[in-house]
């Protein structure tokens, strides 16, 4: 028999100490019939019931709930028998607990989003923390509240494995529930790299696949995570559930998911997302088109992106303005030269091959200009980059080229020459037929066109229409033949700075060598076009030179 000691306290503390020892219930139920209380706490708020359950004495637990100790009792901390049972996982006492009417939901519903942190959570949240899934279920079964909501969110807010996802699903937790973060358990699962399993089960469940986080994640969208993560199965599976790939951002500044396949170098990312639909022309007035993306610093797989985003119809001379001074961003061709200081000659190539338009002039002058974009283009190591813009000029600043600091002297030289003689219209055609993303498609479909021809005329005296503001000396005459031009068909060709366009077989057109075009000479209104669409674009202000040849056939 143990010594029974006086006061009540001390026969606590043997209480305590026999029920740890696991001493024979006798000897429990002695102690009890001294005076030892069985719901009278030992220490720190700690009742017997408490020091059973951490042994795991079942039958010394069921003794102290036939004896009317309080099954709810909480320690100090707020701890409760069920809360020990539940995060050890002793499922049969967890299942004593309950029967003997332990309840399993202690934090009181405050209506706040995120309550307070306590000391304790709640058995559930216990129970899946510490992976005890039989735990879990069994109190879920006694009506555990599977939206109960903590500091970072609800249950299903802090669970990733699948097997608890679906447990707390099948009891009715809410796929779209956020966390502190404004994260839905879907955007969590479809960032991980193996997230397939969990996307497919919330998914089947409800969840939102275009839900969007709030500024401060970047208002990203599930796909933005699943692009995040890599992960091409999550994301096709996405799509194919009605994920948006192109939507209103409330903050322009914020990339789109194919903006973060590219600047992750993923091409088979961005492949993907293309194919699916994404808008490659998609532009924000702060980043710009996804080409400009593509073109800034610190790239991977830039050669083969731009390619795809090029063959995908990205337009290299979209305009995009900013919302706050209406300030045109500079150009892709522009922003690849100025953001790399070590450009790749692939690059430029590529962008002049779909039509980027190399415009000799400051920005300040002409927001599509380069001119003061060349300086990493200027070094000996990159001047066959510098050459081949030159070769592919439109357009030159005479003052500015002058004034221009980071070119050498012979550079220098080279694009004032070069603007003082522009090239034939011959190389511009082919240049052109190259490049140019309409001309380039045509030729995919007749390969006829290639056939145009062009014939210098014997020189003569411009139409009497023409011959008011300029001398039959300062023109050549070319006749232009296709065989697929027919009367009826109209072709406009643009070409440095003067053209005169007839109804023939042929296009007659009266070629500029050198002459200067100003706004007082609006020449199209000469132009004996009869089409409604007849716009030869506008004419550029007094003092630019304009060498580019842009040839529109409608329906060949």
């Amino acid at each position: 028999m143990p010594e029974v000691r006086s006061g009540g306290k001390s026969l606590q503390r043997e209480l305590a100490d026999s029920i740890i020892r696991m001493v024979p219930l006798d000897e429990i139920r002695i102690l009890l019939a001294c005076g030892a209380k069985v719901n009278e706490p030992v220490t720190q708020g700690l009742r017997p019931l408490h020091y059973a359950i951490w042994q795991r004495y079942l039958e010394a637990t069921r003794l102290l709930l036939v004896r009317g100790c309080d099954v709810n009792a909480r320690d100090d901390c707020g701890y409760t028998a069920l809360h020990l049972s539940a995060e050890h996982g002793y499922k049969e006492l967890v299942k004593l607990l309950l029967e003997s009417g332990a309840a399993v939901d202690y934090r009181p519903d405050t209506g706040e989003e995120f309550p307070r942190t306590t000391l304790c959570d709640e058995p559930l949240r216990l129970a899946i923390r510490n992976k005890h899934y039989d735990v879990a279920r069994l109190l879920l079964e006694h009506g555990a509240d599977p939206n109960k909501r903590y500091f970072f969110g609800s249950e299903l807010n802090l669970v990733s494995d699948p097997e608890y996802l679906e447990l707390l699903l099948t009891f009715g937790a809410d796929p779209n529930s956020r966390d502190r973060a404004e994260l839905t358990p879907l955007m969590k699962a479809a960032r991980q790299r193996r997230g397939i399993e969990s996307v497919l089960l919330l998914i089947s469940y409800g969840a939102d696949v275009n839900a969007m986080t709030d500024a401060r994640n970047d208002y990203r969208t599930v796909l933005h995570y699943a692009v995040l993560s890599g992960n091409t199965e999550v994301v096709n599976l996405l799509i194919k559930q009605g994920a948006k790939l192109n939507y209103e951002c409330p903050d322009l500044s914020k990339p789109s998911p194919l903006d973060l396949a590219i600047l992750k170098g993923d091409v088979t990312m961005v492949q993907m997302l293309l194919t699916a639909g994404a808008n490659v022309n998609a532009s924000s007035s702060v980043i710009g088109s996804p080409l400009h993306v593509a073109c800034s610093d610190n790239i991977n797989n830039r050669k083969e992106i731009v390619k795809v985003l090029l063959e995908s119809g990205a337009d290299p001379n979209i305009k995009v303005y900013s919302e706050e001074d209406a300030a045109q961003l500079r150009p892709a061709l522009a922003e690849y030269l100025a953001s790399n200081t070590e450009p790749h000659v692939d690059i430029v190539r590529l962008l002049l091959k779909f039509g980027a338009r190399v415009i000799m002039k400051t920005q300040f002058r002409d927001p599509d200009g380069i001119l003061n974009h060349l300086q990493n283009v200027a070094p000996r190591e990159y001047e066959h980059i510098f050459y081949l813009l030159v070769e592919a000029a439109e357009a030159f600043d005479f003052c500015m080229i002058r004034r221009n600091n980071t070119l050498l002297p012979h550079q220098k030289q080279l694009l004032m020459a070069r603007a003082r003689d522009p090239i034939s219209l011959k190389s511009q055609f082919k240049r052109l037929r190259l490049s140019t993303n309409y001309v380039e498609r045509d030729i995919r479909e007749n390969s006829r066109l290639t056939e145009v021809t062009f014939e210098l005329l014997p020189a003569k005296k411009p139409p009497g229409h023409l011959s008011q503001e300029f001398t039959w000396d300062m023109f050549r005459q070319y006749r232009i033949s296709a065989p697929l031009l027919s009367p009826q068909q109209l072709v406009y060709i643009l070409c440095p700075t003067i053209t005169v366009v007839a109804l023939d077989r042929g296009v007659s057109v009266y070629l500029d060598r050198q002459s200067i075009v100003t706004e007082k000479h609006p020449l199209q209104q000469h132009l004996p076009i009869k089409d409604k669409h007849n716009s030869l674009g506008q004419f550029p202000g007094s003092g630019v030179i304009h060498h580019r040849l842009i040839v529109k056939a409608p329906n060949l």
